[in-house]
């Protein structure tokens, strides 16, 4: 799950949270997205989402 650093506009206050999604991370903290700055920290690598062989990559020859 990524992790946002999450700034209230008005006073500067900041937290790391982790939430699916930025607008989500603000309400965990009780606050509206338009009252937040928003930075994605961190977004761990899905090893499940990587293929399980090599890709062979080809180059194209034009045998005309």
């Amino acid at each position: 799950m990524p992790t946002y650093r999450v700034t209230l506009r008005e006073t500067g206050e900041t937290h790391d949270v982790d939430a699916p999604f930025a607008a989500e991370a603000c309400e965990r903290l009780g606050w509206l997205i338009g009252n937040c700055f928003v930075l994605r920290v961190y977004t761990p690598v899905r090893t499940d989402m990587l293929p399980t062989r090599p890709i062979v990559r080809r180059e194209h020859r034009d045998d005309s």
